[in-house]
C-alpha cells in the first residue's frame, strides 16, 4: 500500500534535487537571454513620440489611397471628410475618419471608421492638446 507521507518526503527530495539541478539552471539562463533579447529589440524599434501634424503628414497618402480605391469601387466621388482626435479615460488616443461621397444619383453617403493608438505614440504637447480639444481636420478630396 501507498504510504502518503512517503511518497511526499520522495517528491519533497525530488524538488529540492530539481531545484539545484543543470537543467533548472539552464532554464534560467535561457529565459534571462530571452528577457535581455526582447528588452533589446523593444529598444531597438521604440519609436520617439511624434507630433499631430507628423502624424497627419504620415497618414494623409495612406487616406489618399483608400479614398481613391473606395470611389473606384463604388463609382461615387469623394467629398472629403474630417479627421478626429479624442482623449480617452484609458491609455489610448481614438481617430475618427469620416469620409464623405457622392453616389451617381447625387445622395451624400458618410463613411466612418477609428483607429486606437497608444498615447505614448504622441507627444506630450500633442496629447495634451488631443485631451484638451479634440482636435478635428479637414481631409480634402485626393487629386
Amino acid at each position: 500500500m501507498l504510504n502518503p507521507i512517503n511518497f511526499l518526503k520522495k517528491q519533497g527530495e525530488s524538488l529540492l534535487k530539481f531545484e539545484d539541478s543543470e537543467v533548472l539552471q539552464s532554464i534560467d539562463s535561457s529565459l534571462e537571454k530571452g528577457n535581455q533579447l526582447l528588452d533589446d529589440v523593444n529598444e531597438k524599434y521604440k519609436r520617439d513620440p511624434i507630433t499631430i501634424d507628423q502624424y497627419l503628414k504620415n497618414v494623409s497618402p495612406s487616406i489618399d489611397e483608400q479614398i481613391k480605391n473606395y470611389c473606384q469601387r463604388q463609382n461615387m466621388q469623394s467629398l472629403g471628410g474630417e479627421l478626429i482626435f479624442k482623449g480617452d479615460t484609458n491609455d489610448k488616443i481614438h481617430i475618427q475618419y469620416d469620409c464623405y461621397y457622392k453616389d451617381m444619383t447625387g445622395k451624400i453617403i458618410k463613411t466612418s471608421s477609428e483607429k486606437r493608438l497608444d498615447k505614448d505614440v504622441f507627444t506630450a504637447e500633442s496629447l495634451q492638446t488631443i485631451i484638451d480639444t479634440s482636435p478635428k481636420y479637414p481631409i480634402d478630396p485626393p487629386k
